[in-house]
């Protein structure tokens, strides 16, 4: 059930219809409707999926009380459930993909395993929820938080619809506390949590969807023309098309959430004007880099253990970044990239003087981009040689495209137009809000998000699925 589908829109209009019934029954009942609204949202791609959903859930819940109830055998509980989730992650998204090394390390021929993992379907979702439930565990391990005994609590939390299939990837010990109290919200809120999803489809429906066309083209090798100024435009269609189709999901699901009186934490807070790639990862899918910070960097020392050790860390966890991404050389590839990025930065003290002078942060923020946009290569392409290639004809000016042959090439170059100026505006607005008198800014909020919803039902593009969806 995608939240750009007619269906969803029954879906979640049903769910907020029941809401305030539902919200002055005792807490049972408010998770029991819950957990089975986000089910049934789960089950609608595929309902045998909702069984694998509930087994690693359990595991986790069970492991977590185990935990606390045996502490002299609070590692060996921690332990099963890591390996328990980390086993059904590994069989679903990557045991193909290690077959396949094994088989071309070998000379075996990999047809037959190209047939069998076009048959497998990846559950939605799956590196989504097997993430927080497994921070769950290592939270209680850690004694940060206290396990809940009560299953309805800890599945809805598992299941909550709005971040169930693509994030963000949010903590147990910040939403089980307010899934277990009663939540009355204010007008405020609801207006706020209405313009997040306004905003949201926006981002995917008007802008993302627009420019998924031409991509699609681009690195499908559907286009027989060539030459820098194609890829460029190419590029960065893919650079801006990824931002807004994931912060625009992550908008809509911290809007819906809200209006349930329900806390998201930002996910997205403007990347692409960051002066430094380790700033770009503070404000990047920050629920993931966050994750992947507590959980892998600092778990295997950060830099406590001197600067070298520090490097090495950083690269495993960008590695492991990248390869929850997907099996694909290409997404190792990307992880690479970031981390040489990083540690080039912590060698050379990058992001400390480019903040000294307004012309070297501008410098520093153009080089960011430029080196992410090249990072995406990798990250879209279908394998290392097309990736290589792209870059190469980035890089090969004496090509050239007539770019006024192609309607896709000519739309995407206007969408990615307006993709800059709206994040333009969407930063200056930011800025500007504090100096404007709070009634005159609510009527330019009201216009605003008129003109949003005309755009999205006149101007959107074809129906896309959500990029992370496969992850």
């Amino acid at each position: 059930m995608l939240f750009n589908s007619l269906i969803f829109v029954f879906f979640v209009s049903a769910f907020f219809a029941f809401w305030p019934i539902v919200n002055r029954l005792p807490q049972n009942f408010r998770l029991a409707f819950i957990l089975s609204a986000s089910l049934f949202f789960y089950g609608w791609w595929s309902w045998q999926f909702i069984f694998l959903l509930l087994f690693t859930g359990l595991i986790d819940f069970i492991g977590a009380l185990a935990i606390r109830r045996f502490p002299s055998k609070r590692l060996f509980f921690l332990v099963a459930s890591l390996l328990a989730n980390l086993g059904v992650l590994v069989f679903y998204k990557y045991a193909l993909f290690f077959m396949r090394i094994w088989a071309d390390v070998n000379g075996i021929s990999t047809k037959e395993l190209d047939e069998l993992s076009a048959n497998i379907f990846l559950p939605i979702g799956l590196s989504f929820y097997t993430f927080q439930s497994m921070s769950y565990t290592i939270d209680v391990y850690r004694n940060r938080m206290e396990p809940t005994k009560n299953p309805l609590l800890f599945f809805s939390f598992i299941s909550f619809f709005p971040h169930l299939v693509a994030g963000p990837i949010v903590r147990a010990r910040e939403i089980l506390p307010q899934l277990s109290r009663v939540r009355f919200t204010t007008e405020v809120e609801r207006f706020h949590g209405v313009k997040l999803i306004v905003i949201g489809f926006f981002k995917k429906t008007v802008i993302a969807d627009n420019l998924a066309g031409f991509v699609n083209e681009a690195f499908n090798g559907k286009s027989f023309v060539t030459g820098n100024e194609y890829w460029w435009v190419a590029v960065l269609a893919f650079t801006f098309q990824i931002y807004f189709d994931f912060s625009g999901y992550s908008d809509i699901a911290r809007g819906m959430a809200k209006c349930l009186g329900i806390h998201f934490r930002m996910n997205f807070n403007h990347p692409y004007g960051s002066v430094s790639f380790k700033d770009f990862w503070t404000k990047w899918h920050i629920s993931l880099s966050y994750w992947f910070r507590d959980y892998v960097y600092i778990g295997l020392g950060g830099n406590k253990k001197g600067k070298l050790r520090g490097h090495v860390n950083m690269w495993i966890t960008m590695i492991a970044s990248g390869f929850w991404h997907g099996a694909n050389y290409t997404y190792l590839a990307w992880g690479g990239l970031h981390a040489f990025f990083l540690s080039l930065e912590r060698v050379t003290k990058f992001d400390k003087w480019a903040k000294k002078h307004f012309l070297l942060k501008i410098i520093a923020i153009l080089l960011v981009f430029l080196g992410c946009s090249m990072a995406w290569v990798f990250f879209r392409a279908k394998n290392l040689g097309q990736a290589v290639q792209i870059v190469d004809q980035l890089w090969s000016f004496n090509s050239h495209y007539a770019g006024g042959s192609s309607n896709l090439f000519k739309n995407a170059v206007l969408f990615l137009k307006i993709a800059i100026v709206a994040e333009l505006l969407w930063v200056s607005g930011l800025r500007i809000r504090k100096h404007i008198n709070p009634r005159f800014y609510l009527i330019m909020e009201l216009i605003y998000l008129a003109i949003l919803i005309n755009c999205c039902l006149f101007f959107r593009g074809p129906g896309e699925q959500f990029i992370y969806f496969q992850f």
